[in-house]
């Protein structure tokens, strides 16, 4: 039985959290949901957190993760969200109703042959100014999907009036909402928490974590979060750029030499700033203004609009990674980037499922800080 779980370490004898999340090769197979100051939301079968005990953790049972499932992702929850293949026909239907300035673009196709859509935005082809958006790199967090389309549809719809049409005048916005649509379709058909893509793996498992496969100091952790053994949620894969769903972003970013770049996941509620690799800050030398700064701005402009709280820091103060989206752009070519975690900012508010009422706000409180990306980089 898989059981979500609050740990924490508030007895003599249990090593700190830091230990749980960081340490480098007693891997406990964990699904690590979530990290706060005093404590780590997990999914983890009921031996695994006998062994958390036995090593001094305090373990409390949050949910059986059935339970939780079927609490939150109901038949119609389910109707509320994007697949890949609505996905496409709505994407599809934003560069029909603005040809003159949307041009729906393939940038790859997934391990299993569907395509991966990216949306261009933008009066003139091959500007130097231009700036990307994406989604779902992870199957499980569809909220992240919508926000990314749902700021496409903004984008067309508002081409003709200030200050969308001075930003498409100027340069380009790409919007690619599903970049693992393989892992979606199964955890909308099979396994609602599923992570990864869909790779099978030499020992029998499948997947790996299309956000642990990017070049960029991959492979120099091998942790909980990211990790070498296949069949963890963080598996990092057998080499760097080993999935087609990775090179179709790299692909891209290579071509296209964006200026600056916000992925959307879920959930937390935080804006991630390189690097995850390391606790060293990010020289942030070719940025300009310091990515902690602007962390700073976005948090204030999303919270005036509905009042959540979404925390700025970087990324390795949550846990480490390596190989990540973000340390890529940023350290291979000195993009500034951010990976936005979206509502909610807790399990008990649905965790990776979150209520399909919940779309819009989430969307219109990320969009003042998407706004002033864009107004500051394009």
């Amino acid at each position: 039985m898989s059981i979500v779980y609050i740990v924490r370490s508030d007895s003599p004898q249990a090593p700190p959290l830091t230990w749980l999340v960081n340490q480098p090769r007693e891997h406990l197979g964990l699904d690590i949901w979530q990290v706060k100051e005093n404590h780590v939301v997990l999914r983890a079968a009921e031996a695994q957190a006998a062994r958390l005990q036995q090593m001094g953790y305090t373990t409390d049972e949050v949910v059986e993760t059935e339970r939780h499932v079927a609490t939150f992702a109901t038949e119609a929850a389910v109707e509320a969200y994007h697949s890949a293949e609505s996905l496409e026909s709505d994407l599809h239907q934003l560069a029909e109703d603005q040809p003159e300035i949307a041009e729906l673009r393939e940038i790859g196709r997934s391990l299993e042959n569907r395509a991966i859509w990216a949306l261009r935005i933008g009066e003139r082809h091959g500007s130097e100014h231009k700036l990307l958006f994406m989604g779902c790199h992870h199957a499980r967090e569809w909220v992240s999907v919508e926000v990314a389309y749902l700021l496409a549809e903004h984008l067309v719809k508002n081409a003709g009036q200030a200050p969308v049409m001075d930003w498409l005048q100027r340069g380009e916005l790409w919007v690619a909402p599903m970049v693992n649509p393989d892992g979606h379709e199964f955890s909308r058909t099979s396994n609602r928490l599923w992570r990864k893509n869909r790779r099978p793996n030499p020992d029998g498992s499948v997947g790996v974590d299309p956000n642990r496969n990017y070049g960029y100091m991959w492979g120099t952790l091998d942790v909980n979060t990211s990790s070498h053994v296949p069949h963890d949620e963080t598996y990092v894969g057998p080499r760097a750029f080993s999935e087609p769903e990775t090179r179709a972003v790299r692909n891209l970013v290579a071509r296209e030499l964006f200026g600056g770049i916000i992925t959307y996941h879920s959930f937390s509620q935080l804006i991630l700033y390189p690097w995850g690799y390391t606790d060293k800050p990010a020289p942030d030398a070719v940025s300009g203004l310091g990515m902690a700064g602007l962390a700073e701005e976005m948090r204030q402009l999303i919270h005036n609009v509905h009042g959540s709280t979404y925390t700025p820091e970087q990324s390795s103060q949550l846990y480490p990674t390596a190989g990540d989206t973000t340390d890529w752009t940023y350290g291979e070519y000195g993009i500034p980037s951010f990976t936005i975690e979206l509502r909610p900012d807790s399990v008990e508010g649905g965790g990776f499922i979150l209520p399909p009422e919940e779309i819009q706000p989430t969307f219109e409180e990320n969009l003042p800080a998407a706004e002033m990306f864009v107004q500051r980089f394009l």
